[in-house]
Parts: structure tokens; C-alpha cells; sequence
């Protein structure tokens, strides 16, 4: 018997390396460690961004991604492009860089952050908003 076992101890469980996403990446290589000091775990993640610790945790560690109007958040708290967390995150995104560019302000002042969306509503809402960005283009074309 080894000597854990017999003080009366299990040994401890393997942990399981998070699992990394592009977002992940992202969040932590060009913002996170970035920051003075460092932000080195979800919990400081949770109260520098204003979310949710258990959408941290979910986000650093399990490989889910946010809710977009979490993501717009993030976007705004962190001053990352909306535009490549959402494709990070594999959100519909225009290919012209322009219209992306234009498309993400137009959503971050059109999205209700304060909403739940599923991932259908997500890409219904990305939907509808794009539409009326366009609609709303129609006329300012040159």
C-alpha cells in the first residue's frame, strides 16, 4: 500500500485540461493575460467582464461559447473585435471586412443585451439585424 492510502486518503482525481476554442484563445492570449495584473482564472474573468462565474468557468474551462449578447458584451468590455469573436465563436459574419466592420456596430447598438437567446434566436436575431442593416444601406450606396 502507498502512503496515501494508508493515512486514510484517496488520491486526488486526474483534473481534465480545459478545453480551448478560438474564442478561448483569443480571450485569454489578447486580453486576459494582457491585463495588469494578469487575469489568471475565471473568477477574476467574471468580475472584470461583469458576467456570470459559472459562464466564466463554462467559457475557460468546458469549451462553451457565450450567448451573443454575452459576446457583445465581452466585445465592448474588452475592446476585441465583435466581428472575430463572433466568427471565434462561428457566428454568421459577412465576408466583405467593411460590411463586417459596419454590421458589428450596427449589432452592438441594436442587440438586447440584457437578453437570453438560444442559438436559434442567436442566428435568427443575426438574421433579422443584418436585413435591416441592409435595408437601412440601400440607400447611402455610392
Amino acid at each position: 500500500m502507498d502512503a496515501e492510502r494508508t493515512e486514510g486518503h484517496m488520491p486526488a482525481k486526474p483534473k481534465h485540461p480545459p478545453i480551448e476554442t478560438p474564442f478561448t484563445r483569443r480571450l485569454q492570449r489578447e486580453w486576459m493575460w494582457k491585463q495588469e495584473p494578469p487575469l489568471t482564472n475565471a473568477t477574476q474573468l467574471a468580475q472584470a467582464l461583469d458576467i456570470s462565474v459559472t459562464g466564466a468557468i463554462n467559457y475557460l474551462n468546458k469549451g462553451m461559447l457565450p450567448e451573443f449578447a454575452v459576446l457583445v458584451k465581452i466585445a465592448q468590455k474588452t475592446g476585441l473585435s465583435l466581428i472575430t469573436l463572433m466568427r471565434d465563436c462561428g457566428y454568421p459574419v459577412p465576408s466583405n471586412i467593411v460590411e463586417a466592420d459596419r454590421l458589428a456596430r450596427f449589432l452592438e447598438e441594436n442587440i438586447d443585451k440584457n437578453a437570453s437567446y438560444s442559438g436559434k434566436e442567436i442566428a435568427t436575431q443575426i438574421r433579422e439585424l443584418t436585413h435591416q442593416y441592409e435595408e437601412s444601406q440601400k440607400g447611402t450606396a455610392s
